[in-house]
């Protein structure tokens, strides 16, 4: 399990936890980085920082499952 977490935006926030061959889809303004956490119960470590201009995709795949914001 891990968590992702979007920060460096002013007045917006985006956090979720991602679970093993879990797929998420977001949208972001260009110059969000998503923060990757990894640990245990007790801890959690900042794994990994990603600009996510870099994880853009163009096209959706339709087997790809979306969940609907609530």
């Amino acid at each position: 399990m891990q968590i992702v977490r979007i920060t460096n935006v002013a007045g917006w926030y985006f956090e979720r936890v991602v679970f093993p061959a879990q797929t998420i889809l977001f949208c972001t303004p260009p110059e969000a980085v998503l923060e990757v956490y990894t640990g245990s119960h007790a801890t959690c470590l900042l794994a990994d920082s990603v600009p996510c201009s870099q994880l853009e995709i163009r096209e959706v795949v339709s087997s790809l499952p979306v969940a609907a914001e609530q």
